[in-house]
């Protein structure tokens, strides 16, 4: 296998811990088991051995030619190899347990053979995992969000991780008409209990995938990269695969999936930047040169920034931000903390940084001008507007405080944080 290090692996980065009760290429022996630990993100490759997958279905004959893929996959910067032998497209009709056995496991035997990287069977389906795990795989990849108690059995009798991926419906009709009141807090939710049934029946170790595409609308997909922040905080490891998928499609005006690997690795950065741990692709050169060539302008953006910081704390206003009716009327005290990084100017000019006044400003417009039901979207309207009217800002820190707010007890201070960049 190819070593490269992941996206944004640097010491300060966030720690991706994936636990694990047989031994697996890579992993450090940890107490009773073994421990899968990286730092930013590494890339998983695709390689369907299916005639009718959305973007590559038919492309391999054999399992001979699947298995050259996978290899290649790997001296290209794969980390893990996902095999499957169904496809999920929208409108795909199911496959045979036996068919699906078939096609994959004589690919997942020889490429685990060659002990040069992880291999992943991607099955919604326990009896395929079953079979896959003892011809070698090393975890599971499971569409079906290991709803299915026999495949949480079967990943934790092997000692195995999986990745569990949220799906609104099933393969067949789940592009029909997808709908959602909140799809980031309904998708956040059922990923947490996935997550602890999954622990809770044995599971080793988890990832989970928001599910671009699977019974999600454009704007649901959107939606969940710009929110994965909050699937990160779930303390498990993230998994982000918008290949070539049909939003991508549409956002770009490229009506063929092959032609689709440029928007691909644009959202595939994005969700490194926020802290996914694998991305799921097609294109592994092109993955990895997107990788390698954005961690490299983020270390040139932190270097010129220096380290410097700007902070303005305990900024003071009167809002009427709240839920209740007397919060619009009478309105209450809001506090706010904001730090900027920035270039530090190499002379001594104000015209040269950031000017405090109009930061402060710029935060009382927002606080004192509008009104929001909650601090949360307080937070981010300020984080927008400053990198909006300051340029010289490169990423922003904004702390809310409503230390009045209307809640039983003594209580002494409510906080809403967020942390922005360009």
């Amino acid at each position: 296998m190819t070593d490269v290090s992941p996206f944004g692996a640097r010491d300060d980065g966030p720690l991706h811990v994936l636990a694990a009760r047989r031994a697996l290429p890579g992993a450090e022996r940890a107490g009773d088991g073994w421990r899968l630990a990286w730092r930013g993100t590494r890339i998983m490759a695709v390689v369907n051995v299916t005639p009718d997958s959305f973007s590559d279905g038919g492309r391999y004959d054999g399992p001979d030619a699947a298995v050259e893929a996978g290899r290649r996959a790997w001296r290209d910067g794969a980390w893990i190899v996902d095999v499957g032998g169904e496809s999920t497209r929208p409108g795909a009709e199911p496959v045979g347990l036996d068919e699906e056995i078939r096609r994959v496991a004589p690919v997942v035997e020889a490429l685990a053979a060659t002990g040069e990287g992880l291999v992943s069977i991607d099955t919604r389906h326990a009896e395929v995992a079953r079979v896959a795990l003892e011809a070698g795989a090393h975890l599971v990849n499971d569409v079906g969000g290991l709803s299915d108690p026999a495949m949480r059995a079967a990943c934790a009798a092997a000692g195995v991780p999986a990745v569990a991926m949220h799906m609104q419906g099933e393969p067949r009709t789940m592009q029909d008409a997808p709908a959602y009141d909140d799809v980031v807090a309904e998708v956040e939710g059922f990923l947490r209990a996935t997550r602890d049934a999954a622990l809770d029946d044995g599971v080793p170790g988890v990832v989970l995938d928001p599910g671009w595409g699977f019974g999600k609308r454009d704007a649901d997909n959107l939606a969940l990269v710009a929110a994965l922040p909050r699937f990160v905080a779930l303390g498990v490891p993230v998994l982000v695969g918008a290949s070539r998928k049909g939003t991508i499609g549409r956002l770009a005006g490229e009506p063929e999936p092959a032609r689709r690997d440029p928007g691909s690795h644009v959202v595939h950065v994005d969700a490194a930047r926020a802290g996914a741990a694998l991305v799921r692709v097609h294109d592994v050169p092109g993955a990895h040169q997107a990788l390698a060539v954005a961690d490299a302008l983020d270390a040139a953006r932190r270097a010129a920034v220096g380290g410097g910081r700007v902070t303005l704390h305990g900024l003071r206003f009167h809002g009427r931000h709240g839920v209740f009716p007397e919060e619009a009327e009478t309105g209450a005290r809001f506090d706010v903390d904001l730090e900027v990084g920035l270039a530090f100017p190499q002379r001594d000019a104000l015209d040269a940084t950031v000017d405090y006044a109009a930061l402060q400003a710029t935060v009382r417009r927002e606080t004192e001008g509008e009104r929001y039901a909650l601090i949360e979207v307080l937070a981010e309207r300020i984080a927008r507007r400053v990198l909006d009217e300051h340029p010289r800002v490169d990423d922003v820190r904004v702390r809310v405080h409503k230390p009045d707010a209307p809640l039983p007890g003594v209580v002494g201070d409510v906080t809403a944080e967020v942390h922005r960049r360009r």
